[in-house]
């Protein structure tokens, strides 16, 4: 909303409020600045118009009406513009605020698509049982492509990695981290860390082929267990954990489980199922 269209607005506004004042007439035409003397009324400014007046720079002006009353006429619709002018911008400027913090959150499928690329890129292992959409259904339940995402317990980002993680699978750079005196992790540095995608979405994959590993060793129906149950295996331990993951002999249908880490495996594999769910891979 730029000064031209203001100003367009304005010399509008002076021709319409003066009209209707009573200054001048259209004397039922459309006024038309076809004359220097009309073509004043678009150029000069409101305390000019007086001056036009006085001298007959106008001549159809209706004298008996006060000028002063087209005066106000045009302060109070020009007031009124302006302000409709001004609301406008502070929408759209909130809108663009919105969209770009959206988009510092959530990522496109598109960004999304070229960081887990550049995640199987980078990561010389990773699970077998995973192609890359059980791995964005995953993620898209654990954080919703919510790249800041938090849970209640401090998981962060896209795979919902927590400080552990990231010190079993970086461990230099986790030891970077601390303070050289007092020892203690760099909370601020450590998150921003949780938080990059490329990072993060290493990390998950990282992980996930830890998990699937763990469970080869310690599950004695893995080598029998079709590829379905093998996904299900995973994602139960993803979500609970290994240690509770073994616990319960990596059966997610425990009865004693939390509902959360039963139903987890399910919904997943349900989504990665689903033909009416569009993922771009």
């Amino acid at each position: 909303m730029g000064n031209k269209l203001i100003n367009k607005i304005k010399r509008n506004i002076v021709v319409g409020s003066l009209a209707l004042a009573g200054v001048f007439s259209y004397s039922g035409q459309k006024f038309e600045p076809t004359s220097p003397e009309n073509s004043l009324l678009y150029t000069h400014p409101i305390s000019e118009y007086a001056k036009m007046i006085s001298t007959n720079y106008i001549t159809n002006v209706n004298k008996s009406t006060p000028f002063e009353k087209a005066k106000e006429q045009y302060e109070i619709y020009q007031k009124s513009e302006l302000e409709k002018i001004l609301n406008e911008e502070k929408k759209q400027k909130k809108e663009v605020e919105k969209r770009k913090f959206l988009e510092s959150y959530y990522l496109s499928q598109d960004s999304l698509n070229s960081y887990i690329r550049q995640a199987y890129s980078n990561v010389k292992k990773w699970p077998n049982e995973f192609d890359k959409r059980l791995f964005r259904v995953m993620l898209r339940q654990e954080s919703g492509y919510n790249v800041h995402a938090v849970s209640k317990t401090g998981y962060k980002g896209l795979g919902q990695i927590g400080p552990e993680v990231y010190q079993t699978f970086r461990p230099e750079k986790f030891e970077a981290l601390k303070d050289s005196i007092t020892g203690q992790i760099d909370e601020h540095a450590l998150q921003k860390e949780l938080f990059n995608p490329t990072t993060n979405l290493e990390l998950s994959l990282e992980y996930l082929n830890y998990i699937s590993k763990f469970c080869a060793k310690y599950d004695p129906n893995w080598s029998n267990s079709d590829l379905e149950t093998k996904r299900k295996k995973i994602l139960f331990a993803y979500n609970a954990g290994v240690g509770t993951a073994r616990k319960y002999n990596f059966n997610h249908n425990n009865k004693k489980l939390p509902r959360e880490n039963r139903e987890y495996p399910e919904k997943i594999m349900n989504a990665y199922h689903d033909s009416n769910l569009k993922i771009k891979t």
